[in-house]
Formats: C-alpha cells, structure tokens, sequence
C-alpha cells in the first residue's frame, strides 16, 4: 500500500509541475509528462517486484518468528534460535572463493540488453549445495539437516573484466566448465556476473522450524551436549535457515 501511495504522489507531483511550467495547461501529448510518468511506474514496478521477491518475503517471515535461545526451546511450536556454525568434518569449498563452508549458493546469470537499451539479467544457472551441520549459542547444540529447506544466504557478486587475480580464474573456470563462455572469444566473459553466497564455519546463522530433542550422538560433541536439538524440514513446518544479520 505504502509503494502503491508513493507512485500515485510522484504521478501527481510530475503532473503538477508540467502545469506550472506553462500557463497552456495541455497535459495531453506532452511527451516529457508522458516520459515521467513512464519513469516513476517503472520505479514503482522495480519496488513492488522487489518486495514482492521470494528473499524479501523470507526475510519479513523470519523477522517475525520469536527466537529463543537453544537450550529453551521446546518441542512442537514453531520457534527459531540462532548460533554459530561448528567446524566439520570434510566441509564444502565454495567454487569462487574456495572458503571452507557448510552450504553455498551460486547464481549465474547472463546479461540480457533489451531493446530498450536497459541490462537485465537472465538467470542461467541457480544452485544450492549443503550438508549436515552443528551450531551452537553456549547454551546448547542444535543439528540442521538443510535438505529441502529454504535459504537466505547474502551474496557477492563477481564479473571477470579482466583476469586479475585467483577468483577471476575460477569465475572463468566455472563460465567454461558449463559451456557458458570460451577462451577463444574473450568478450563471452562479460556477459556474465556470478553471485556467491556462502554459510561459513564459525559465522552465525538463524534457524526457523520445529526441533525435537534427542540424545546427542557424534562422539566428538557428547562431552559437552548430551542433548541435542534436531532440526528438518517436511511439508507440514517448512526449515528457513538465514546468515541475513537482520534476521536474527
């Protein structure tokens, strides 16, 4: 409602100064009252598809969930806790930035110039790897089993202009390695830029769902947690796992 009153007052506002600049007050077929309004609904267009975006609407939905600490939460109710990612045992390598992770997200996508001289972009590649980790908040342990959960990673986004340094050499890699873009024409490079989100060891993270308690079985934690608290997603309550700090 808020972007919908912001559009309708800058339409009024373009309107209202296209009659002040002249005293022959004819809106219709002024091409600059026309461009200006075009602008502003494409600026209203680009609001509402942003907070309309599945990040956006995550983002709003876990900053409404009450978040309690580990060693409070209780079985059933859905309830979100937050804590640091422990180190694992054979961690994932993020493909850009070769960072010891838990989980990354790559998005490749291509520039597309429409006929209206605007870049967009046309997203080719999207992927999701994970697995099984720990976090802690120093009042217990809870175990996140991402498979089929939802995730708000931020990201980094990189283009290869020139290749400059290691992570120009993997974005060039991982362009080549799916057929995206070849050495023999150079100028391929440019038209992709390559987003990277990572769930790093030690960085802390939010978790959304309904966890259920059961008696901690890696050996490596059993000295300090004899409980641990399981989370994993089904259809009935949807995991949401967040490393976004307004989130927490």
């Amino acid at each position: 409602m808020l972007i919908f009153s912001f559009i309708l007052i800058c339409i009024a506002t373009a309107a209202k100064g296209q009659g002040e600049e002249t005293s022959k007050a004819i809106p219709i077929g002024n091409p600059i009252l026309y461009y200006s309004i075009g602008v502003v609904l494409m600026i209203g267009v680009i609001l509402i598809a942003r907070y309309h975006s599945p990040d956006q609407v995550l983002k709003r939905k876990l900053k409404k969930i009450k978040k309690v600490s580990i060693q409070d939460f209780k079985d059933g109710p859905l309830s979100k806790v937050g804590g640091k990612v422990l180190p694992v045992k054979n961690p994932l390598f993020a493909p850009v930035s070769s960072k010891e992770c838990v989980c990354y997200h790559l998005i490749i996508e291509k520039e597309n110039d429409d006929k209206t001289g605007m870049i967009t972009y046309d997203n080719v590649s999207d992927e999701v790897i994970f697995k099984d980790f720990f976090i802690s908040d120093h009042t217990g342990l809870a175990e996140i089993k991402p498979e089929g959960a939802s995730f708000l990673i931020q990201k980094e986004t990189k283009k290869v202009k020139k290749i400059t340094s290691e992570i120009d050499e993997r974005v060039k890699a991982l362009l080549e390695e799916r057929g995206l873009a070849s050495s023999a024409n150079l100028k391929s490079y440019d038209l992709f830029r390559v987003k990277e989100g990572i769930i790093e060891i030690g960085e802390e993270v939010t978790v959304s769902g309904q966890g259920h308690w059961k008696e901690t079985a890696d050996p490596d934690l059993q000295n300090r947690y004899s409980k641990t608290l399981v989370f994993s997603h089904s259809d009935q309550t949807p995991l949401h796992i967040s490393d976004d700090p307004k989130t927490f």
